[in-house]
C-alpha cells in the first residue's frame, strides 16, 4: 500500500498541498493585519483547506501515477460529495460569522472646520473583561498595596485598546460587601465570576504576582464568565513592575482573542508614561483611591493625593482625583488648581480619558454646553465607541433632552445587542415620560436578555404599579423573589406595595426584615430611606425624622461628602411637614456652611418646602428663584419638576388656584407617578369649583396609591362638595386608617372632625 501511494505520488501531492495551504493561511493573515480584515477569514481559510483534504487525496490517487489517466464516475462522485459536505460544514461553522472589517473609517469634522478620515474599531469586535486585585504570595505582604496597584496599572494600559472594555477592580466593592467579603482586595473566584456575570462581562481576569529573586513574575488566567471555564493562561517576568505590566497587557489581549489588527493600530504607550514613573507616587495614589472607593474616607484620600502630586506633579489622574476629593471636602482653591494641572497634563492619559478630562474641565467651569460638546465630538469621532454614548445618555436626560437620550440608548442597543443595560435605562426614561407601553416593552427585553437577574422584574413591577396594576406588580415581585431571594430591592419594593394597598402591618414587617437582612451601609441606607417615606405618607413625621437621622448615620459612610450633604439638605423637607420650621432651617444653615459655592446653592432645595409649609411666601419666592438659578447653572433640567411644583404650591398660597392647576399639570408632564402632584392638582381644581376634574385627578393618584392618607382626605373633601356623603365617608375612613398613629397635625385633626361630624 505504501509503495502504491509512493508510486502514485500521493504523499508528495499531499505535502505540496499542505505547504501551499499553510502559505495561503499566512497570506490571509497578512491581509488581515494589513487591511484590518476580520480574523474569521483566517479560520475560514484554514478549515476550508482541511475539509477539502479528501478531494486532494482522491485527485492525487487518480492523477499522481505516471501515464495517462482519467476520472471514474466514482471518483467524480467522491469529489462532488466532499465539496457538498465541505460547503455544509463551512455554512454550519461560519453561517453567522462576521466577515466584515475589524475597523471602519469615519469622517469627522475637526475644530478648524476641516474633515478627516479616522479608523475606528467596530463594536462587535470588542471584548469586555472584569478585572480584580492581584493575588500575591505571602512573602510580599509588606507591599500589599500592589494588589490594587498592579490591577490599576494593567487596567490603564489595557484601556488604550479601543477593542477592550474593562470593568475596573475598584468598581466591585459594594458587590463584595454584600457577599460578606471584608477584605475587598481578596475576592474569591466564585464571587469574581458572579460579579463578572452581574456586570455582563464576557471574561474575568485573575492575576498572581510573585517575586522570584531579582524579578517580578505574574501568572494570569482568563475565564469565561458564562461557563467559568479557563479560556487562556500564561505568565511574564520582568525586574521592573512598569515594564512587566506593558508585557502583561499584550499577553492578556492576545489571550482574550483581541483582533490582531488592533495591535498595529491602537496606541500602546508604556504605562509609566500614562500614569507615573514614580513607584512612590503610584503607592500614594492607590491608597487614595482605595480610601475613596472602598472606605468612603475622602480626608485620608486627600492626604494621599497631595503626596502623590508632590512626588509627581505631572500625574494627571492623581491631579484629577485630587480635584474630585477637594471638591467634596469644600476646598475650592485646591480643586481649581488640581483641575488646571490635570488638564495641562491630559496628554499623558489614553485618548478616551483625555475626552473625559476635557468634558469634566468644562463642567467644573460651569460651562456645561461646552462639556456636552466635547462628549458629542467624542461620540462623533468614535461612533462605535460605547463609552461616550453611555455618558451622554444620562446627561441628555438630566439636561431635558429626552429624545437625544433615547437616541443614545438605541445606538447602544444597536451596537451591542447582547448588552441589556440600555434596555433598562431606556425603560426608565419612557416610564418617567408616562409612556408605559414602551417602558414595559423595554423592561421585558431586559429580562429576556438576563433571565437570572431580578433587576428587570423589579423595574417591571414598578412600571405596573405606576399604571395602577397593583396585583400584577405583586405577582412580578413574587417572580423576582424566586430568581434572587437575597435581593433587598425586591423586599423594599414589596414593602412599598404593601403600604400602598393598605397592608400597613405587613409593610412594617417587610421593612424591618430588610433592616435585619441588610449587610452593608448602602443596603441599610436604602431600607431606611423607604421606611422614612412610608412614615411620612402616614403622617408619622416624628418617626420619619427618626429614620431620617438613622439614614444620615449610615449614608455618610456610603456617599461622597458633597453628595451626602446635598441629599441631606433635600431630606430636611420633612421638617416642614412636621412643622419644625426653625429646627430644619437651622440645620440647613449648618450644611450651607460646610458646602462651598456653587454647591451651597443646592440648600435652596431643602429650604423651599419648609418656607412653603410655614407660609413664608416671600422667603419661598426667593428660594424658588435660587432653585431655578441652580438648575440653569448646572443644566439640571431633569429637576425642573421640583421648581414647577414649588411654584404651583406658592400659587395656591397666593390664592390663585387657576395658575396652580396649570403648574401642577405641567409638573405631572415632567414626570409621572409622584403622589403630591395629584394631591396638588386635585386641591387646586376643587378650589376652582371644577369638582369632576378634581375627582379625576385624585382618582388617578388613588389608582397608584389607594391607601394614601392625604389623597383620600382630599378626595373626601371633593365628594363632600359634590354631596356624595357615602363616598366622602369611605375616603375619610381610609385616610384615618392610614393616619391611625399619625402626629397631631391640622390636616389630621380636620379629618377626624369631619369623620365625627358625618357619623352623627
Amino acid at each position: 500500500m505504501i509503495r502504491e501511494l509512493l508510486r502514485r505520488r500521493v504523499a508528495q501531492i499531499l505535502v505540496a498541498y499542505l505547504v501551499t495551504g499553510w502559505g495561503l493561511v499566512q497570506f490571509v493573515e497578512f491581509l488581515e493585519m494589513r487591511y484590518a480584515l476580520s480574523p474569521t477569514w483566517v479560520d475560514f481559510t484554514g478549515l476550508a483547506i482541511l475539509v477539502l483534504l479528501p478531494s486532494v487525496l482522491v485527485v492525487g490517487w487518480t492523477h499522481g501515477a505516471p501515464g495517462p489517466d482519467r476520472f471514474s464516475r466514482g471518483q467524480i462522485f467522491s469529489v462532488l460529495t466532499n465539496l457538498l459536505l465541505a460547503m455544509a460544514v463551512m455554512a454550519a461553522v461560519f453561517g453567522h460569522a462576521d466577515f466584515g472589517a475589524v475597523l471602519e473609517t469615519v469622517i469627522v469634522e475637526n475644530d478648524d472646520g476641516t474633515t478627516s478620515e479616522v479608523p475606528r474599531p467596530r463594536a462587535n469586535y470588542r471584548t469586555s473583561i472584569a478585572s480584580f486585585p492581584f493575588d500575591m504570595s505571602a512573602e510580599r505582604m509588606d507591599q500589599d498595596w500592589l494588589r490594587a496597584g498592579m490591577a490599576y496599572l494593567l487596567e490603564l494600559d489595557l484601556s488604550q485598546d479601543p477593542f477592550v472594555e474593562l470593568r475596573s477592580s475598584f468598581e466591585h466593592a459594594e458587590a463584595a460587601r454584600r457577599a460578606g467579603v471584608e477584605d475587598l482586595s481578596r475576592i474569591p473566584r466564585p464571587l469574581q465570576r458572579k460579579i463578572a456575570q452581574d456586570t455582563h462581562s464576557q471574561f474575568f481576569l485573575r492575576c498572581r504576582l510573585e517575586r522570584v529573586e531579582e524579578e517580578y513574575s505574574v501568572h494570569y488566567e482568563i475565564y469565561e464568565s458564562a461557563s467559568g471555564r479557563e479560556h487562556a493562561s500564561g505568565g511574564v517576568s520582568d525586574p521592573d513592575l512598569f515594564h512587566l505590566v506593558d508585557r502583561l497587557s499584550v499577553e492578556i489581549r492576545r489571550g482574550a482573542g483581541i483582533a490582531e489588527a488592533s495591535f498595529a493600530r491602537s496606541p500602546d504607550l508604556p504605562v509609566a508614561d500614562l500614569a507615573t514613573s514614580s513607584l512612590e507616587a503610584l503607592h500614594a495614589f492607590v491608597l487614595a483611591v482605595e480610601s475613596m472607593l472602598w472606605q468612603n474616607d475622602y480626608q485620608t484620600a486627600y492626604d494621599h493625593l497631595l503626596e502623590a502630586v508632590r512626588l509627581d506633579p505631572t500625574f494627571a489622574l492623581a491631579q484629577f482625583n485630587l480635584y474630585s476629593t477637594a471638591s467634596n471636602l469644600s476646598l475650592p482653591e485646591v480643586a481649581d488648581a488640581a483641575m488646571e494641572a490635570a488638564i495641562q497634563n491630559a496628554y499623558r492619559v489614553p485618548e478616551r480619558l483625555q475626552n473625559l478630562l476635557r468634558a469634566s474641565y468644562y463642567f467644573h467651569r460651569e460651562e456645561g454646553d461646552r462639556g456636552i460638546a466635547v462628549l458629542e465630538r467624542w461620540e462623533k469621532v468614535m461612533p462605535d465607541d460605547l463609552l461616550p454614548k453611555r455618558i451622554l445618555a444620562p446627561q441628555y436626560k438630566l439636561r431635558g433632552r429626552p429624545d437625544d437620550a433615547v437616541r443614545m440608548y438605541e445606538d447602544l442597543i444597536r451596537l451591542n445587542p447582547s448588552d441589556g443595560e440600555p434596555w433598562r435605562d431606556l425603560g426608565k426614561l419612557y416610564q418617567d415620560r408616562g409612556d408605559f407601553d414602551r417602558a414595559l416593552e423595554s423592561f421585558a427585553r431586559y429580562t429576556e436578555l438576563y433571565p437570572e437577574s431580578a433587576d428587570g422584574l423589579v423595574s417591571l413591577a414598578t412600571c405596573y404599579e405606576l399604571q395602577g396594576q397593583l396585583e400584577e406588580s405583586r405577582r412580578t415581585l413574587d417572580r423576582a423573589a424566586l430568581v434572587d431571594p437575597a435581593n433587598l430591592d425586591i423586599l423594599g419594593s414589596l414593602g412599598d406595595l404593601q403600604a400602598k394597598i393598605g397592608e400597613f402591618a405587613a409593610a412594617e414587617a417587610t421593612y424591618g426584615e430588610g433592616l435585619d437582612r441588610a449587610r452593608t451601609d448602602a443596603e441599610r441606607a436604602g431600607v431606611l430611606s423607604r421606611y422614612r417615606s412610608y412614615c411620612s405618607a402616614r403622617a408619622q413625621y416624628s418617626r420619619a425624622i427618626e429614620f431620617f437621622r438613622r439614614w444620615q448615620e449610615v449614608a455618610e459612610q456610603v456617599y461622597p461628602p458633597a453628595q451626602f450633604q446635598i441629599m441631606t439638605a433635600m431630606g430636611y423637607s420633612i421638617y416642614g411637614d412636621a412643622m419644625l420650621y426653625d429646627e430644619g432651617l437651622e440645620a440647613l444653615d449648618r450644611i450651607s456652611d460646610q458646602l462651598s459655592p456653587p454647591l451651597a446653592a443646592f440648600i435652596s432645595f431643602g429650604r423651599t418646602p419648609i418656607y412653603l409649609n410655614a407660609d413664608r411666601r416671600e422667603d419661598a419666592r426667593r428660594a424658588i428663584e435660587e432653585m431655578q438659578g441652580t438648575i440653569d447653572q448646572f443644566g439640571l433640567a431633569d429637576l425642573q419638576r421640583l421648581v414647577v411644583g414649588a411654584r404651583a404650591r406658592l400659587a395656591e398660597l397666593d390664592g390663585d388656584p387657576e395658575r396652580a392647576s396649570q403648574l401642577w399639570r405641567e409638573s405631572l408632564g415632567e414626570s409621572r407617578g409622584r403622589i403630591h402632584q395629584y394631591i396638588g392638582l386635585g386641591r387646586s381644581l376643587r378650589a376652582m369649583g371644577e369638582l369632576d376634574h378634581a375627582h379625576d385627578a385624585l382618582e388617578e393618584g388613588l389608582r397608584i396609591y389607594p391607601a394614601h392618607g392625604e389623597l383620600n382626605y382630599e378626595m373626601a373633601l371633593v365628594e363632600l362638595d359634590r354631596d356624595r356623603i357615602g363616598e366622602a365617608r369611605k375616603h375619610l375612613d381610609r385616610a384615618l386608617r392610614c393616619w391611625e398613629q399619625a402626629d397631631d397635625t391640622p390636616k389630621v385633626r380636620a379629618a377626624r372632625q369631619w369623620a365625627q361630624t358625618l357619623s352623627q
